[in-house]
């Protein structure tokens, strides 16, 4: 019985992904000729297709000749923090994490002056406004 099942669920996987892909090329189809594009998301509704395979539909209207999207997502490139060519060590790393926190204490204390300042500088308008108004 669950084998069954299993052989079941795979056929009808199969035949979704089948009916998908044509639905899909119709879509293809129906989108480079005078079709709407409201009757592209209708077709799109009825055969299940996510919404995501679709681009948006102001951008059918003003681009009606767009070029086909891809489904899978490609990887991001993000950039390697590796320094190729260096030697960790022990102190390295030690230094790298006493850099690290030394940046943070300098932000801090910058953050600490720079709230004095402005509520020195507050103070000096509040008597200048008082001393404008007597």
């Amino acid at each position: 019985y669950g084998m069954d099942r299993v052989l079941s669920s795979k056929k009808d996987t199969a035949s979704r992904q089948a009916s998908i892909q044509e639905a899909l090329n119709f879509l293809q189809v129906q989108k480079t000729s005078s079709s709407s594009p409201l009757s592209v998301r209708k077709v799109a509704f009825n055969y299940g297709i996510a919404e995501q395979t679709l681009p948006p539909l102001a951008s059918i209207l003003k681009y009606p000749h767009s070029k086909q999207l891809s489904v899978e997502k490609k990887p991001q490139n993000r950039p390697k923090n590796f320094k190729f060519g260096t030697l960790v060590t022990a102190e390295s790393i030690v230094k790298e994490l006493e850099d690290r926190e030394n940046v943070k204490q300098k932000k801090a204390e910058d953050t600490r002056l720079r709230k004095k300042r402005r509520a020195i500088n507050k103070t000096n308008k509040q008597a200048q406004n008082n001393a404008k108004n007597k």
